[in-house]
């Protein structure tokens, strides 16, 4: 059962963005190859485009030809964010692919935080290198908080999964938050 969440760190379209990335859980890659994702959670069979596809267009890429042109699809943690933020109504920054673009679109606007709030975008590797990044799902009572993350491990940390999946990160693990413009 998820422990009870604190008001403290809510936030009203951070609890959409949440409900987008729900959604996404489960969905895995085609081959461990960064494309394909079955729609609700599941591998499709090799060549068919799927969710991980629908998140890279979301930022302007076609990644079926990566694909083609390569094997492997482009890595996909930040398109993922970027989909559940654009499909929340939330504005982008350039470049939505990258977690590099997050974190300094995130700190020029006085959006970077060390507090979560629900549907705030986390960031991971050293400052100012950001390479992996989720969304925060739910900020627990104790300051604790589940997150769900494209591009994941089921298991430990990577910057390069295989899945979408709901994380608990440990403290100190990340860099920080983009809290959603509206819950600043």
């Amino acid at each position: 059962e998820e422990p009870k969440q604190s008001p403290l760190f809510d936030c009203p379209v951070g609890r959409i963005v949440a409900a987008n990335a729900r959604l996404d859980i489960g969905v895995t890659e085609t081959d461990e190859k960064n494309y394909g994702g079955k729609p609700g959670g599941g591998e499709l069979p090799p060549g068919v485009p799927g969710r991980i596809d629908e998140m890279l267009a979301a930022c302007g890429l076609d990644n079926q030809a990566q694909v083609r042109a390569t094997g492997e699809g482009y890595y996909w943690c930040a398109a993922a964010v970027a989909s559940w933020w654009k499909k929340a109504g939330l504005q982008l920054p350039p470049a939505p692919q990258l977690c590099r673009s997050w974190e300094s679109w995130g700190k020029a606007r006085g959006l970077f935080s060390s507090t979560p709030k629900v549907g705030a975008a986390i960031l991971y590797g050293t400052a100012g290198s950001a390479n992996h990044m989720g969304i925060v799902s739910s900020v627990h009572e104790d300051g604790s908080f589940t997150t769900i993350e494209g591009n994941a491990s089921g298991k430990r940390y990577t910057s390069n999964g295989d899945g979408c999946y709901l994380k608990t990160p440990r403290p100190g693990s990340y860099i920080g938050f983009i809290i959603p413009p509206t819950c600043k």
